[in-house]
């Protein structure tokens, strides 16, 4: 959705494999501290631009995927928290300005420089954030049911859907891999009634019993047949033409 986002991540990315490798040549003792200069600067920028932008998206994704979360599963409040992998400067810093930020995250580069060299890697920055998701206030990795997984999994992507379409001005197409399985009826007709608002929704599943009549009555159809993707009228005929 940003292209100035997707360019600081490209550019960090290369800038990522020249810093380790001179850290590497600095353990080494064949490459001086000071050539860091230039690629510390260069990575406190995209860094801080790319946190700034993750934590204005994940602001904004929150409370959408709250509001999808708590259609599709009836209850159970879905909480996204943000978790940037920055040093106690960065920390403070974040929520100031993107300028601050990027200041912040070299003083923090700087300090942990020793720490840096001894791990031949960066061990600060986006390349290491993370998401934390939360049901009732509780972290749900370790104890969410794969069906609830695969509602937060599906409210996120609902989420996102909502946002393109806010900025964009038109609705995407939604992708939906085996998104029933493993889910009771009740929340199967609610993911159901989530999606039917979208012009245009792929989902593939291994059995059609999992959907609804009326969704069913709306959808075009289309089965795997020996290798190839078939219109569900043709697919018996096709399997018998090979058996």
């Amino acid at each position: 959705m940003d292209r100035c986002y997707l360019l600081a991540r490209q550019r960090l990315e290369k800038v990522l494999l020249q810093r380790n490798h001179l850290l590497r040549r600095i353990r080494e003792g064949v490459a001086r501290r000071d050539e860091l200069q230039f690629w510390d600067e260069v990575l406190a920028q995209d860094a801080a631009s790319i946190v700034w932008a993750r934590a204005k998206a994940v602001s904004e994704l929150a409370g959408l995927a709250a509001r999808a979360h708590e259609d599709l599963a009836g209850g159970d409040s879905l909480g996204i928290a943000y978790r940037p992998r920055l040093g106690a400067q960065g920390m403070d810093a974040l929520g100031q300005s993107i300028e601050a930020l990027a200041t912040a995250f070299l003083d923090d580069l700087r300090r942990g420089l020793a720490q840096d060299i001894a791990a031949g890697a960066t061990t600060i920055g986006p390349h290491r954030d993370d998401l934390e998701f939360l049901l009732g206030g509780q972290p749900a990795a370790g104890y969410a049911s794969r069906a609830q997984q695969r509602t937060i999994a599906l409210a996120l992507r609902l989420a996102e859907a909502s946002l393109l379409r806010e900025r964009r001005g038109e609705a995407p197409v939604l992708l939906l891999d085996d998104v029933l399985s493993e889910m009771d009826a009740g929340r199967r007709r609610r993911v159901m009634g989530a999606v039917a608002g979208y012009e245009q929704v792929l989902v593939t599943a291994a059995d059609l019993d999992a959907f609804p009549p009326h969704f069913l009555a709306r959808a075009r159809l289309y089965h795997v047949a020996n290798g190839q993707v078939v219109p569900a009228l043709d697919a018996a005929p096709a399997r018998r033409e090979d058996a």
